[in-house]
């Protein structure tokens, strides 16, 4: 740690300890002069308003409320942790504040540890590296510190997750690694934890060997950190059998499911109980999965019991059947109490801020290499039967991101970071064969390159400084300009970090562990396959190199090792991929993005968790992924209830399309006859206009083919059957044009009685990518609406923390629709309309290099109120995918 840490961290304890300002700090004696300045900067920077937390719990149970009324002063577990988090980890004390409100709710949702009996079954929902463990770390401290005593975390599925966990939960809970003091320190004697599992990478898993269970019926807490398999909670289960039917049912139980959308979620059926068999002759009566049965299982020896899952791609939990009930294991593991959505952390670099979304909303980062289709076939056979035979070969774009890793290693080495861990991730197949002679070939590649730079640099330092000037320098100088720095301030440190990689090999045929505490600040590359795919934590991730498609939503998102915490370093991470599994990246985080919005609306809509079930089942995320991505076809149905889509990307290079909407709105716009309103001197309006004139226009108008949200049928189905609840039968037309005319934008006749030109908008595009980003604006979404309307839109937005045009979508009528139309200049530049009452500063550019021979843009944007009786629109998806673009 140097001197500044050291005084950043001392000025968080006096805020935290004695509750000085941050002026008051600062100007403290404790922190010298010379470095007061450095300090302010560093706690500004970790100033960040701290949302009330999101809870989705069924109010109608029975639960009462009891943590407000419990007494802290004598809390052990907790205090010690936060204060270990903030005091030794150097976590900012926002960010300890924002795990204590979080798990305080999480908590407060669950029972108190005293009554007779209790079965909790919650769900928290949070991101792929996000800092779920932290969480539920924090989590079953505050529960031991309130009478919880057993303590069971199930984990992944592999050892190397395991052994993470229990690792990190032994410093932060226990105090003790193998014997020996450390983290939080060894707990008083009357403290101390009993752990019945062990941080060792392969026998560290339960086992009941000389523990008796009368462990059970002492007052010291007791910590069981299992992996998900069949073998081993047989063996727990058992164990826990053997306890006398009293002890197991006066001790209060915590089952932590991490990465509970895995193995947990029951694949096979339900047996029906007897009394629905005569109801029930086609059910499905399989018996539920193995892992399933078995968790089930585990609780039903508990009278006092909280399962609480965690996940960051919670699909498969939030759509098991709430009623799910088994005949010989019982209810199902649905979160009938509560779900609870984690707010996104400070300085986390997740799927949106890396790839962007679709909407264009988050354009993503500049950190993203393309490997081409050719290069797939050098690293993957092209059938299955092929994989003994096959030999991979090392294609132009890996040996890229091996030189990657080396210019951004040196990188670190040069800010001072040498002390922490530093890695590179390659995942081809998850074949262990292929991955085998993979490593080999790297292994040499890697010592080829080294040996180049240990005897004749002369040729590679020209590639490394053309690779540094024109890959790492423009993406530092757009993401912190400050870490700028030339080739030649990196140069010295490249081999020195050549000399301090390794290699690692995560497979069943492999001997190999990444084990932090014995290697603290390790230098690796790491091949595998289905080990690298979920949970594990790769330190200090720079390079990852990733062409395995996979078909499943969750389980592509959870392949994304490279999201998470980039301190310092962001800007030298790279990720190599292949266009379709970008795009796939997009629509995931597009997703995400829906799914933790939608949680937000079930809030303040006082949905249940079983009625979420429902909700999610016919209203899935997952839609805004292409039909043409994926391998098969299937039905969902969606619902645009409190919507606003807007057209964003069109297809530029087709003039014939973008006429044809020109004409088909001008047709329309002809017959709405004159306007009722005329806003500024360029949005006439037109109010009371029939559906059927709407579903006429959107029949007609064309959408871009590669959109995934706004697709014009999808909008008709969803009108006409919105129609028949006597909904959306009445509509308001707007043309949103700009107020004062520009010469170089230029005007266009639409056909509007009494108003012959229109004046045309600048509309720009994001650089690289087909999309827009935006077209509507807020204040566009208030026409149509009264003053009240707009008043009680206000007062909705600040009680509830809500955008305003969500805002607005839930106080107009479910009777009224609002139809947009945007006529946008093919001489649109790169700058943004002084009109769009919008901020946005994403690089742009214009949206045509040869605006003289292309057509202007119609664009649209429905906006869709909130309905209570939303009707669901049936979509077909069909699924392609490959290896390759």
């Amino acid at each position: 740690m140097n001197q500044l840490d050291g005084y950043i961290r001392a000025a968080r304890s006096l805020m935290d300890a004695i509750g000085l300002t941050l002026e008051q700090v600062v100007a403290n004696e404790v922190i010298p002069i010379e470095y007061k300045d450095s300090v302010r900067e560093a706690l500004e920077r970790e100033r960040f308003t701290i949302r009330d937390p999101i809870l989705i719990e069924d109010v109608n149970r029975d639960h009462n409320i009891w943590l407000p009324y419990v007494d802290r002063d004598q809390w052990y577990y907790w205090p010690r942790l936060r204060k270990y988090l903030v005091d030794q980890k150097g976590w900012p004390i926002l960010t300890a504040q924002s795990i204590d409100d979080a798990t305080d709710a999480i908590l407060g949702a669950m029972e108190d540890p005293a009554t007779p009996s209790f079965d909790t079954k919650g769900l928290v929902v949070g991101y792929v590296q996000s800092g779920k463990t932290a969480n539920y770390t924090g989590l079953i401290a505050k529960a031991v510190d309130t009478g919880y005593r057993l303590v069971i975390v199930l984990t992944g599925m592999h050892n190397t997750l395991r052994y993470q966990t229990q690792v990190r939960l032994d410093k932060e809970l226990v105090g003790k690694l193998n014997g020996i003091s450390v983290g939080v320190g060894i707990p008083t004697s009357e403290k101390e934890w009993y752990t019945l599992t062990k941080a060792d990478p392969r026998q560290g898993d339960f086992e009941p060997g000389n523990t008796g269970t009368a462990i059970l019926s002492y007052s010291k807490p007791i910590l069981i950190v299992t992996k998900k398999n069949g073998a081993v909670l047989r063996r727990l289960i058992e164990w826990l059998s053997e306890t006398q039917e009293q002890t197991r049912k006066n001790i209060p139980c915590l089952i932590i499911d991490d990465e509970a959308d895995q193995a947990s979620v029951n694949t096979g059926g339900n047996r029906p109980l007897e009394d629905d068999c005569d109801n029930n002759e086609t059910e499905n009566q399989d018996s539920p999965s193995t892992i399933n049965a078995l968790i089930r299982q585990l609780r039903n020896l508990f009278a006092k019991k909280a399962y609480i899952a965690y996940t960051a791609t919670p699909f498969a939990n939030v759509l098991i059947d709430p009623e799910g009930i088994d005949t010989e294991t019982g209810e199902d593991l649905y979160p009938k109490s509560f779900i609870m959505p984690l707010e996104r952390p400070e300085g986390y670099y997740g799927a949106r801020e890396i790839f962007g979304t679709n909407d264009g909303e988050f354009r993503g980062m500049d950190v993203i290499n393309r490997v081409p289709n050719t290069d797939i076939a050098f690293l993957v056979p092209e059938r299955r039967s092929e994989v003994e035979t096959f030999e991979p070969h090392i294609p132009e774009s890996l040996k890229d991101a091996l030189k990657d890793f080396i210019l951004s290693g040196a990188a670190r080495l040069s800010r001072g970071h040498e002390s922490q861990p530093m890695a590179m991730l390659i995942h081809t197949s998850y074949r262990t064969l292929i991955q085998v002679k993979m490593a080999k070939l790297l292994k040499n590649d890697f010592k080829n390159l080294r040996d180049e730079w240990r005897y004749f640099r002369e040729s590679l330092t020209q590639q490394f400084k053309d690779r540094w000037d024109r890959e790492f320098r423009p993406v530092t100088r757009s993401i912190n300009i400050e870490l700028d720095m030339p080739y030649e301030h990196i140069q010295d440190h490249i081999g020195k970090f050549l000399e301090m990689v390794t290699f690692k090999e995560l497979h069943g045929d492999s001997g190999d562990d990444i084990d932090y505490e014995r290697e603290p600040d390790q230098k690796i590359i790491v091949i595998g396959g289905n080990r690298l795919s979920r949970g594990l934590t790769l330190e200090g991730l720079m390079v990852s190199y990733y062409v395995r498609p996979t078909p499943y939503y969750d389980t592509l998102m959870q392949m994304g090792r490279w999201f998470g915490y980039r301190p310092g370093y962001v800007d030298v991470t790279r990720i190599y991929t292949t266009k379709l599994l970008e795009e796939w990246f997009r629509d995931l985080a597009t997703v995400e993005e829906e799914l933790h919005v939608e949680m937000s609306k079930y809030k303040v809509e006082g949905t249940t968790p079983a009625e979420i079930g429902v909700r999610i089942r016919t209203h899935p995320a997952m839609l805004v992924t292409s039909p043409l991505k994926m391998q098969r076809t299937h039905i969902v149905n969606v619902s645009l209830s409190n919507q606003t889509l807007q057209t964003i990307t069109f297809p530029l290079n087709n003039n014939e399309w973008l006429r044809r909407n020109i004409q088909v709105s001008k047709g329309f716009l002809s017959v709405l006859g004159t306007p009722h309103e005329v806003r500024g001197n360029g949005r006439p309006v037109w109010m009371n206009i029939s559906s059927s004139d709407i579903l006429d226009f959107l029949s007609e108008y064309q959408t871009d083919p590669d959109a995934t949200r706004v697709i014009s049928d999808r909008m008709v189905n969803y009108i006409r059957r919105q129609n028949e609840q006597n909904e959306l039968n009445d509509w308001v037309v707007a043309l949103i044009g700009r107020n004062r005319q520009s010469e170089q934008l230029g005007t266009i006749d639409l056909g509007i009685v009494d108003f012959p030109e229109v004046n045309l908008i600048n509309r720009s595009k994001l650089v690289g990518v087909n999309s827009l980003k935006a077209i509507a604006s807020a204040v566009d979404q208030k026409i149509g609406l009264t003053s009240e309307q707009l008043e009680e839109a206000d007062v909705l937005k600040e009680q509830h923390d809500m955008k305003i045009s969500e805002a607005l979508r839930y106080i107009r009528s479910p009777q009224q629709g609002l139809l947009l139309l945007y006529p946008i200049s093919k001489y649109s530049t790169a700058q943004r309309d002084d009109d769009s009452g919008e901020e946005d500063n994403a690089v742009r550019e214009p949206l045509f290099r040869d605006p003289e021979s292309a057509e202007h843009l119609i664009g649209i944007a429905v906006v869709f109120p909130y309905s209570k009786n939303a009707a669901t629109v049936e979509y077909r998806v069909s699924y392609r995918f490959n290896g390759g673009e």
